[in-house]
């Protein structure tokens, strides 16, 4: 599903911000990535590789934020 890929891209930007210093702007685009897996669960609650997805983002955010 293209809405699933394009959370993983906005994880990927949030990477080169991370490796970058840029803090804020990786927690922005972890959000945003976040955000779009949110609303697949709403849509499909029994898919768990979104469940999956849903955690790590809340992981990585987390990490961060600390």
């Amino acid at each position: 599903m293209w809405q699933r890929d394009l959370a993983v891209v906005y994880s990927k930007i949030a990477k080169a911000h991370e490796l970058a210093g840029a803090r804020d702007k990786a927690i922005e685009a972890l959000e945003k990535g976040m955000n779009i897996i949110r609303q697949l669960i709403e849509r499909a609650p029994g898919n768990a590789g979104w469940k999956n997805d849903l955690s790590w983002f809340e992981q990585t955010l987390s990490t961060l934020r600390n």
